[in-house]
């Protein structure tokens, strides 16, 4: 499908002009942003800027509610040099989810995720701020964009962006558990549910033992960027997500053999046994090990599943399947 760009902004700007939209909508989003109006949000198609690689042209995907973005490294910052080693440390091509919601009247859009703030070490204990919120993205196309979510939409933020859809029968799950889905997501943040790391943190009990064990507990003690929506699909509304998680022994693999696993390091800052950065491969060198947590078990059933849910396997997830690409011609 082929819409003329122009024509587009042109019927945009001639909608706000007649009354179309509020006349303060910054006031709106701010307003949905901050407390969790997810009243204010409905089920509208969105023209998501997406790009699979990094050279690749921007294209566009239309998105429904509860469809997955999926966003891949940060681009390289000299001021901030740890995002790029951070990125390594998350095996895949994506680390990162969020999730879209709908629009506002006023046409702008809204996803949902959970992210850390910052990560620190402070007398040798690991403090994580951040958590889940919701973030106004733009109008289609990424016209308009806002400062809570515009690196959403900027390519020189993110060097990939992506988005899937759920098959007609997975989605068809979370439309019928639609109210609740949205509940839950509002209650969650306006109680400020935190990011919980998904390796044990206590610096003392790895230092001793020289295990670090991945966490998969629901939403105990908060949640990661995916664990979390694979907890409350699950859940809320029944559906199950399998194969998105990578064993200890996959995890320890990508460390020592993957081209971009070997090079993954934590930054001097959160180095707990020295100064500088430290490659993972160093420490499982060192006498480090990745253990599991218990098996997940699933509500709906089925063999036991065991390791980390990463981003990248929920993409590959059978449960998902593409979106149309939507070219946009100027005229």
């Amino acid at each position: 499908m082929t819409i003329p760009f122009q024509r587009y902004l042109l019927a945009l700007a001639l909608a706000g002009a007649l009354g179309g939209c509020s006349r303060d909508p910054y006031h709106r989003q701010e307003n949905i942003v901050e407390n969790a109006r997810m009243d204010l949000i409905s089920d509208a198609p969105y023209l998501f800027p997406a790009n699979k690689t990094a050279d690749a042209p921007t294209t566009y995907l239309s998105l429904r509610r509860w469809d997955i973005i999926f966003t891949g490294a940060i681009k390289p910052d000299p001021a901030k040099p740890e995002l790029a080693v951070v990125d390594a440390l998350i095996p895949g091509d994506f680390n990162h989810i969020l999730v879209y919601l709908g629009k506002d009247e006023d046409g702008f859009a809204y996803a949902a995720e959970l992210n850390t703030d910052n990560i620190a070490i402070v007398d040798q204990v690991i403090q994580v701020d951040g958590g889940i919120r919701l973030l106004a993205l733009s109008r289609d196309f990424g016209v308009d964009p806002q400062p809570s979510g515009q690196h959403l939409l900027d390519r020189s933020y993110y060097l990939t962006r992506w988005a899937k859809t759920f098959r007609e029968e997975e989605r068809g799950k979370l439309v019928a558990a639609d109210e609740s889905l949205a509940q839950t997501v509002q209650d969650h943040v306006l109680a400020r549910l935190p990011y919980q790391l998904e390796f044990s943190i206590p610096l003392k009990y790895i230092l001793l033992s020289r295990n670090v064990r991945l966490i998969d507990d629901g939403l105990a003690h908060g949640a990661g960027c995916a664990d979390y929506w694979t907890t409350i699909f699950e859940d809320v509304a029944g559906l199950c997500l399998r194969g998105v998680r990578a064993r200890a022994s996959e995890i320890v693999d990508y460390y020592q053999n993957d081209p971009v696993g070997r090079d993954a390091a934590l930054p001097p800052q959160w180095n707990p046994i020295g100064t500088g950065s430290l490659r993972i491969r160093q420490a499982l060198a060192l006498g480090f090990d990745v253990k599991e947590d218990p098996p997940h078990h699933f509500r709906c059933g089925g063999q036991d599943e065991s390791g980390l849910v990463l981003p990248d396997r929920i993409y590959r997830s059978e449960a998902l399947t593409d979106i149309a690409e939507i070219a946009v011609a100027a005229e």
